[in-house]
């Protein structure tokens, strides 16, 4: 056992599913974790929650492995429509787990981390120095908090994006970022009566349901083009019977979606490689047939406010397969309803130009039709998204391009960018040559990238920090997929069996290997989601099994959870079917568990 010091940022679910996993297998560490919040849960935290808000999983889809959100014996029929989880529900259950499993005492709250400093170097490392705001300043001061190991688990919610709007810092209406809606919540429900939200992802379906709920009279703005805060396509909770979440957490209905971590198999020959015409086809076929319905559960041509959610892929075939943004599950099914009838809600698509007194101005493209330039408003919500990673890095651009997280481009250091250049042609090449389809992407604008790429291997770990075996840093959570409770315990003990000296990538593949994967796998974001690629460079929405099965297969593990052929390709994947792979692992490795009741 190591006795390390091991810091971990973040007590979202990747933070805490790290510290319980880390906990089991070395329970001498001395563990702190940073939390910039007042209380744990990361996106599910007291200070984000209102009364409406959900998750867009069902009940039994957000949870951990071991440990349920609804315990045996209980009755899981406790979500809204298509029985997604309850944000209220959510935040009690991480403080539960935090307090129960011993986690809770060694959060230190309030402590935002602003800068983080490497001590010694890749090839002679000395663990990590940790700066704090309203801590030590400056660059010779002794860092706030040292450790051993660092888990960084800020994950995809931290930093919140504001777009620049004239006048938006001396505004004398409250602007608000959906971040803080939980915070704000009584001021809006006591304060105002008509409210603007910007945005067009399910950030603001939450806030425009939130307000029309409430009775407030609600301006949705959303940018007429695509790129940015554009408009996502949105799909009801149920569909055919079944929660939407169910239609990708299956094996089966994994296999429609091209993944580069499954072209090993016959599915993949079958539907994506072209080399099966009928396979092909079907696969176009089924697209189309999913779009189609999902196009017209949404009756977007029912209304004029319903006209201007149309997103730009409305082609029936590319709709639900490309995405571009990613996509909003309407849990709250009145609110399709209350958006057709306009009584309380009216859509612009419009840019928001400046802020002054009570008025917002806005202006449209001349595709958009005519919106007031001055739209009277008592609060203005911006549900303008986050920024893809936390700047804690971004001190030393130096330090984060040599890390492998995305650096603005004109700082980029010059030999980074000639490495991966060649790099980055050949994995262009070969996404081409595997996915036909992913060859000729649609006719329309994607935005260019002001940074580069994400280039962690497993979106975990640095490359050079593989070729020294420098086991001192790890991210978890930074890909973002559908299915995060899974993913958090998952990514967790990948984490620590990295960190704890026991996963050696280079036993079984070279350093050209793991850099040619690194490359694919930083443009594919971009190749198959478009314009969500590009906001987020970890962009991996619909590939939840192939990333889980490859975890597990780096882990030693079998990755085939449900038993029976029928059950293991076409039942949806859950959670519960990772049950135990903590204890699972630690007997391969020789390691004692500890053994725990739930």
């Amino acid at each position: 056992m190591s006795g390390s010091k091991v810091i971990i940022i973040g007590s979202g679910f990747f933070g805490l599913a790290a510290a319980r996993t880390y906990m089991k297998v070395d329970p001498l560490i001395k563990l702190t974790i940073l939390e910039a919040e007042s209380s744990v849960g990361g996106t599910w935290c007291r200070d984000r929650i209102f009364p409406t808000l959900t998750a867009q999983q069902p009940v039994g889809a957000y949870e951990y492995p071991d440990f349920q959100l609804i315990p045996e014996g209980q009755s899981e029929n406790v979500g809204t429509h298509g029985n997604v989880a309850p944000g209220q529900r959510l935040c009690e259950y991480l403080e539960t787990f935090a307090r129960n499993e011993g986690i809770f005492e060694k959060i230190h709250f309030n402590t935002k981390v602003i800068e983080v400093k490497k001590l010694g170097t890749t090839e002679d490392p000395h663990g990590w120095g940790i700066y704090v705001q309203n801590g030590t300043q400056g660059a010779d001061s002794t860092p706030d908090y040292i450790c051993d190991k660092l888990i960084v688990a800020t994950g995809q919610t931290s930093e919140e994006l504001i777009p620049h709007i004239t006048g938006i810092e001396t505004a004398s209406l409250p602007v608000i970022h959906s971040k803080y809606l939980g915070k704000s919540y009584e001021k809006i429900a006591t304060n105002t009566s008509r409210i603007t939200v910007y945005g067009g992802g399910k950030s603001a379906l939450d806030a425009v349901y939130m307000s029309a709920k409430l009775g407030k009279r609600v301006d949705w703005v959303i940018r007429p083009d695509e790129v940015g805060t554009g408009l996502a396509y949105f799909a009801p909770a149920v569909s055919l019977g079944q929660n939407a979440y169910d239609f990708i957490s299956s094996r089966y209905a994994g296999k429609h979606h091209p993944s580069l971590l499954a072209t090993d198999d016959w599915w993949y020959k079958f539907y994506h490689s072209g080399a099966c015409a009928i396979g092909y086809w079907f696969s176009g076929f089924y697209w189309k047939f999913m779009s189609k319905y999902l196009w017209n559960s949404m009756g977007y041509n029912r209304s004029e406010n319903g006209k201007k959610l149309i997103p730009i892929l409305k082609h029936e075939d590319r709709l639900c397969w490309w995405v571009n943004k990613s996509p909003g599950i309407v849990t709250q099914p009145e609110l399709i309803d209350w958006i057709h009838k306009g009584e309380l809600i009216t859509v612009h698509r419009a840019t928001i130009k400046s802020i002054s007194s009570n008025s917002i101005e806005l202006v449209s493209a001349p595709s958009s039709g005519l919106v007031p330039s001055d739209l009277p408003s008592d609060a203005l919500i911006l549900c303008t998204g986050y920024k893809p990673f936390s700047p804690i890095f971004s001190h030393s651009s130096t330090l984060a391009a040599s890390l492998g997280l995305p650096t603005p481009l004109a700082s980029l250091p010059l030999q980074v960018a000639e490495k991966w250049a060649p790099l980055t042609a050949a994995a262009e090449d070969r996404i081409s040559m595997l996915f036909p389809r992913l060859a000729s992407a649609p006719p329309i604008e994607v935005a260019p990238r002001k940074t580069s790429p994400c280039r962690l291997y497993r979106s975990a770990v640095p490359t050079e920090y593989i070729r020294h075996n420098d086991q001192t840093l790890v991210f978890v959570g930074m890909a973002a997929i559908a299915d995060m409770g899974t993913f958090s315990q998952l990514s967790a003990l990948w984490a620590v069996a990295w960190l704890s000296g026991k996963l050696k990538p280079l036993e079984n593949q070279t350093m050209d290997d793991i850099e040619r994967q690194v490359a694919e796998q930083s443009i594919w974001p971009v190749r198959r989601y478009l314009n969500a690629g590009v906001a987020l460079p970890t962009f991996f929405m619909y590939e939840s099994l192939p990333i889980f099965d490859t975890i597990m297969k780096d882990l030693g593990l079998n990755p085939y959870r449900k038993g029976g052929w029928w059950n293991e390709n076409f039942q949806p994947y859950r959670p519960r079917d990772y049950k135990g792979i903590v204890e699972q692992w630690m007997s391969k490795e020789g390691l004692l568990a500890t053994e725990r009741v739930y």
